[in-house]
């Protein structure tokens, strides 16, 4: 089960993104040209609509992944630089209230999820305007 897309929107809305993150900074031009909502549709049958404890959005936790693997840091240490840090609390999708509440622990337990990431990151690297950015 996912968790629901709240309808209420942040209090600050994307005004302290927009005057925070630059232009120019990487992730923001990585969102521009790579489409990550693709991740949804593969994982849609993975998931049934009523059962189950809330789950993170897949495409929020392929992003995750993929910040890990881009800049090569532990679960830990991602769970703690999305929750604090502007620009990657942004390209996952978080408003600024929000935080992840122990997601270390569910990234490091799921293997599958991992190859599934690391085939999915493959596939990325062979796309040549994002090998390029990088």
């Amino acid at each position: 089960m996912l968790r629901a897309k709240s309808s209420q929107l942040s209090f600050y809305g994307n005004h302290i993104y927009d005057r925070v993150i630059p232009e120019t900074h990487f992730l923001k031009l990585l969102d521009k040209v790579a489409d990550f909502p693709f991740v949804n549709e593969l994982c849609r049958d993975a998931y049934t609509p009523d059962f189950g404890r809330p789950a993170y959005e897949p495409e929020m936790m392929f992003k995750i992944l993929f910040l890990q693997f881009l800049y090569d840091i532990s679960d830990r240490r991602v769970e703690e630089e999305v929750n604090f840090n502007l620009v990657l609390k942004w390209f996952v999708g978080l408003t600024i209230e929000e935080c992840i509440i122990k997601l270390g622990d569910s990234i490091q337990n799921n293997i599958s999820w991992q190859l599934f990431c690391a085939t999915v990151i493959d596939f990325c690297l062979c796309i040549p305007h994002i090998t390029a950015m990088r």
